[in-house]
């Protein structure tokens, strides 16, 4: 899994590796980052609405199912000009 900007920033790593039951979807994953990181409980709190996920490098709905072997990306949004 990839964290970017201040999501890797606030973690102090841009990468993690989760274990998941069988049958999680991204919404199951966000929830336990959520419980399991401290350091991303605040960005992550309820459901993450401005983060995009990634799965294998393209968008994904927070439905999605996720299997073995799968990349995710969170990107939160960024501002700038």
């Amino acid at each position: 899994m990839r964290l970017f900007a201040n999501l890797a920033d606030d973690y102090g790593d841009d990468g993690l590796e989760v274990r998941l039951p069988d049958g999680t979807d991204v919404n199951g994953l966000l929830e336990r980052l959520s419980t399991d990181h401290a350091k991303l409980r605040r960005p992550l709190a309820d459901g993450a609405p401005g983060i995009r996920v990634a799965v294998n490098l393209e968008f994904a709905p927070r439905d999605r199912p996720l299997r073995e072997g799968d990349e995710v990306g969170l990107i939160p949004p960024v501002g700038g000009g």
